[in-house]
């Protein structure tokens, strides 16, 4: 079983949770339509026998894109797995969704990178919309996507490439994460500027990788402050020089 895998899948949760209990959530007056999903999800059922051999984890991919599942039935009565779902092509957009024992959605809504940025839908469990509320309102002038222009403009992500992501058949990773403070109108970006740096296997000094620090006026989108710091990073290889 790769714990760090479920590890980072329920890293992500848990940051999505807080987000959501830190941000004041728009109800939608009126459902929108479910198809402003990628088809590709919306028309996938999760199979309870993707969780094989006992695994917590289930990786695929399908139509391009990649399912990244952990398998939570130990942890809900109804439900079966949550989880995230990435193009393969270069986007910083991602899934966070939930499934139904049944196999269908429970819940879905787009981030980009750790960030839930459009509306959130709620389904009951015969793929009904149950309820829906919306991210984007709470944004200033400057959308998510406009700082992430700044941010390309700046080198320090790439919107051809998608520098700063990983997307594979085993893993995925973000090496940046956006923060939007609804009370002061301001964004932080917190950038991994060595996200490729890998550890020695045999170090024989502490493992850093350099940071950068971004405070984006949300009206204007004037750069307020960038501060640079180095951080230093457990690795596998840590005990390995211990003695």
């Amino acid at each position: 079983m790769d714990t760090e895998f479920i590890n980072r899948i329920k890293g992500y949760a848990a940051l999505f949770m807080a987000v959501m209990a830190a941000i004041l959530l728009v109800p939608v007056d009126g459902y929108s339509s479910e198809r402003e999903y990628p088809d590709v999800i919306l028309d996938t059922r999760l199979e309870a026998d993707v969780f094989s051999g006992g695994s917590l984890q289930a990786v695929f991919e399908k139509d391009g894109w990649m399912f990244y599942m952990l398998d939570i039935r130990d942890l809900t009565d109804r439900e079966m797995a949550c989880g995230h779902i990435l193009p393969l092509a270069p986007s910083y957009s991602q899934y966070y969704v939930r499934y139904w024992d049944n196999g269908r959605l429970s819940m879905i809504v787009e981030c980009v990178a750790n960030l839930p940025v459009g509306i959130q839908t709620f389904f009951d469990e015969n793929g009904n919309i149950s309820e829906q509320v919306d991210y984007s309102k709470k944004f200033g002038k400057m959308s998510p996507q406009d700082i992430l222009s700044i941010l390309e403009r700046e080198k320090v992500i790439s919107l051809s490439d998608g520098r700063s992501r990983k997307v594979s058949t085993s893993e995925f990773a973000f090496f940046f994460s956006l923060e939007y403070d609804d009370k002061t109108d301001i964004w932080l970006a917190d950038i991994n500027l060595d996200f490729d740096k890998e550890p020695e296997a045999n170090p024989v000094s502490p493992f850093y990788r350099k940071y950068a620090r971004y405070s984006i006026d949300g009206e204007t989108g004037r750069i307020l402050d960038v501060t640079y710091e180095t951080r230093y990073e457990e690795s596998e290889y840590d005990e390995v020089g211990a003695d």
